[in-house]
């Protein structure tokens, strides 16, 4: 048994990276989730169009994801996936500061009446 685990004699190792599947599914499913309120909100609760470039990066990451599950190179897709919905991210927290903080510098004032 030199150089072996006691039991693992003809038995493949796991690697020692785990590949969490599920959670790469799961992101894949709150991705588009959120895109898809993103789209409902902006054209029914705000009145306007959605910014199809923010949508399309919103896809480009969920696409990346989609390709880390079954390929044997998961890791290039699994970092670009995460890469593409971390500025998503950070665009959408720049844009819900910037409406909740500084929209009342640039609004008209309001007339008492």
């Amino acid at each position: 048994m030199a150089g072996t685990m006691a039991g693992m004699v003809g038995v493949r190792q796991a690697s020692m990276v785990p590949r969490p599947r599920w959670l790469v599914f799961w992101s894949v499913v709150w991705t588009v989730a959120y895109g898809w309120t993103y789209v409902v909100t902006a054209t029914g609760g705000l009145g306007g169009a959605p910014a199809g470039w923010y949508v399309g990066l919103l896809v480009i990451g969920g696409l990346a994801l989609v390709a880390a599950l079954p390929g044997r190179v998961w890791r290039v897709p699994l970092v670009a996936g995460a890469l593409a919905l971390l500025a998503a991210m950070l665009i959408a927290i720049g844009s819900l500061g910037w409406f909740f903080c500084c929209q009342r510098w640039f609004s008209p004032p309001s007339r008492p009446g």
